[in-house]
């Protein structure tokens, strides 16, 4: 079981990590944030190539 709770920790810290990059992305970059499922779809691909330059 501590196993299991030491992976979930792992997983929330990762996943905080994103969320905080994709912000971070968002705010400095000038990237709107989307407002629909195609619109979150259409920046996907530019917001993946400024975070591997």
């Amino acid at each position: 079981m501590a196993e299991m709770e030491l992976q979930h920790l792992v997983n929330d810290v990762v996943e905080d990590y994103y969320k905080e990059y994709f912000h971070y992305l968002m705010e400095n970059k000038g990237i709107q944030y989307p407002t629909s499922p195609e619109e979150a779809f259409n920046i996907y691909q530019p917001v993946i190539n400024i975070a591997v330059s």
